[in-house]
């Protein structure tokens, strides 16, 4: 039986918890990605007009 993680009235065991805090940060990376994207596309118009 491995390290068990308590985070409030749930319990994971390390493994679980390691799998879903990469799947999260991955997440959040990608999310970040896509909204640094669409900021650059819907500012490059805006800034190819003003030269």
């Amino acid at each position: 039986m491995g390290t068990l993680l308590q985070i409030g009235p749930w319990v994971f065991p390390w493994p679980t918890t390691f799998a879903l805090q990469r799947h999260i940060s991955r997440t959040i990376g990608i999310v970040v990605m896509v909204f640094l994207l669409h900021l650059g596309i819907s500012v490059t118009p805006i800034s190819l007009s003003v030269y």
